[in-house]
């Protein structure tokens, strides 16, 4: 999973995942309260065409987990 780091820029970290419905997915352990998770490719073309750095980002919500 990407998560912004504190400089910004997309980095790698492992979550261990929960019950899924195969749409959602909860993650169990692996983020923190606060952090902001990349969705989507970091190379998936806009609406414009363009290429953005980071498609999508969600923020997290919750104690050590979130849908």
């Amino acid at each position: 999973m990407l998560v912004m780091d504190q400089t910004g820029n997309p980095a790698s970290r492992r979550v261990v995942l929960g019950l899924s419905d195969l749409r959602s997915f909860e993650v169990v352990k692996g983020l923190n309260e606060g952090d902001t998770v990349v969705i989507g490719a970091q190379n998936q073309p806009t609406a414009t065409g363009g290429t953005p750095s980071l498609q999508g980002v969600m923020r997290g919500a919750g104690s050590g987990g979130g849908r």
